[in-house]
């Protein structure tokens, strides 16, 4: 057929759309209710790691698409470093709104450098498309957050913005910071930092030992698939990963490492009881009939604390909790009372009040600083058996 015969198409413009609200009213409204209609599916397709959920990408589509906006990334190309070392792949994601124009840009970035808890390369050794495939992925989970994070905020505070194809294997490394607040702040059990006392016993090891391991090992194989599920979603083991029909299996749960096996019974005791709580009623009454061998784990001896100056302590059950809550010069304050075997101690430290409420009807050793307007509580901790 000759060019003088071919029709071609028309192409009609778009029709104009109604103004976008402007107000800050009028857009806050407008977040909420998208944060109300795509909170179901972000929680459902986010990820659990170290503890903290992250927003996957089919998360962040949902919220441009419920704005009337759409995602997307420019072809992915090779990264060189200034000595022209191919070091990874970079990609531009774009986001548009109804009218086709373009409101944000973002860029995604996948190094040979990033590793997996092991240290093992994550990318250098996959495939070029894999590579390019995440580059694109995590340019346009990134284009999303720039835009949209304040959403995710009204949806659930537990979200972190982070996208999740952000996330190393084993979460960030927030072991030496956390290690650090303690110092400054509190021991995990809310007690007072204390005077420093050469030790006269050994301290319980911090690692468990390859025997306790297997006996472990032992236990979460009883829960099957269930204990394999809970050891992804703390970090313990690298999940299945990767694109479909290119995705990495997960880890076994013969590969758990000894540093994520508990040392002390009282350890083990509370992750299985949580893990117990996610599997079939049946399943879970029966392995409560057979309550297995931990080991050898032992609680660790309690070294008696040296007291600062003016601190007192004292040892009783644990009967109650109130709070009481009020306006002064300073703004508000909330007042915690805590009572053992009969005595009162008050604090306006929450995270006292939290640690106590775990320990409620429980044997509490409680530090204290007798004032004129009655003890102030500094620090408690549950009581050894002994």
């Amino acid at each position: 057929m000759s060019n003088d015969n071919q029709q071609l198409a028309r192409i009609e413009a778009m029709p104009s759309l109604p103004d976008e609200p402007r107000s800050p009213q009028a857009l806050m409204r407008r977040a909420t209710d998208v944060a109300g209609i795509c909170r179901e599916i972000v929680l459902k397709t986010a990820v659990t790691i170290q503890g903290r959920k992250f927003i996957r990408v089919e998360g962040w589509e949902s919220i441009a698409t419920a704005h009337g906006c759409f995602a997307g990334a420019e072809n992915a190309e090779r990264e060189y470093d200034t000595q022209g070392n191919h070091i990874g792949y970079k990609a531009k994601g774009v986001l548009r709104n109804a009218r086709g124009e373009i409101i944000a840009t973002g860029e995604g970035f996948v190094g040979f450098d990033e590793c997996d808890r092991k240290g093992n390369p994550t990318w250098k050794n996959r495939d070029e498309y894999a590579g390019k495939a995440m580059a694109q992925t995590r340019a346009i989970s990134r284009t999303c957050r720039g835009v949209f994070a304040h959403v995710v905020v009204l949806m659930d505070a537990g979200l972190s913005t982070t996208p999740a194809e952000e996330v190393p294997d084993g979460g960030f490394d927030d072991e030496q910071r956390v290690s650090k607040a303690r110092n400054v702040t509190s021991t995990p059990h809310g007690t007072l930092p204390l005077k420093e006392k050469p030790p006269s016993k050994p301290p319980a090891p911090a690692q468990a030992t390859e025997e306790q391991r297997q006996r472990w090992l032992g236990e979460l194989k009883k829960r099957g698939e269930y204990a394999l599920g809970y050891c992804y979603d703390k970090g313990w083991l690298l999940p299945p990963s990767g694109p479909e029909g290119d995705m990495t299996p997960g880890e076994p749960i013969e590969t758990l490492d000894l540093r994520h096996v508990p040392v002390t019974k009282r350890q083990a005791a509370e992750i299985l009881a949580e893990l117990d709580s996610l599997l079939p009623v049946d399943q879970a009454r029966e392995l409560q009939d057979d309550d297995g061998d931990l080991g050898p784990q032992t609680e660790p001896e309690a070294q008696e604390p040296e007291l600062e100056d003016g601190v007192e302590t004292m040892v009783g059950i644990l009967e109650k909790i109130s709070e009481k809550s009020g306006t002064s010069s300073k703004g508000k304050w909330t007042r915690f009372g805590i009572c053992v075997s009969g005595r009162w101690f008050s604090t306006f430290n929450a995270t006292l009040a939290q640690v106590a409420a775990k320990d409620k009807n429980h044997s509490v050793r409680v530090f204290y600083k007798p004032g004129e307007k009655g003890d102030d509580l500094l620090g408690i901790e549950r009581a050894s058996k002994a």
